[in-house]
């Protein structure tokens, strides 16, 4: 098994980060939100999800996990639910 290099993470942390932004310019997200900080977060999330996913944690369980942690994002807007899901 092959572990993602630092410049493919850096491929998904940009992808969030640009989601992100995006979710403010179109105002699915306050003016105020801080993109760092909220990439930083999701980014965090997903390196956490592979890391379990390889250790043989259920699909179940971290579709649980996902789930909680995407209760703290709202997602009633069409355009940033597409970006994450």
């Amino acid at each position: 098994m092959r572990l993602p290099l630092a410049s493919e993470r850096e491929v998904t942390r940009q992808a969030l980060q640009r989601c992100i932004a995006a979710g403010v310019s179109t105002g699915d997200l306050a003016p105020a939100t801080d993109v760092a900080g909220l990439t930083a977060l999701y980014d965090g999330l997903v390196l956490g999800v592979s890391i379990q996913a390889r250790d043989g944690v259920s699909a179940e369980t971290l579709r649980a996990g996902i789930a909680h942690a995407m209760a703290a994002w709202d997602v009633r807007r069409t355009g940033l639910a597409a970006c994450i899901g």
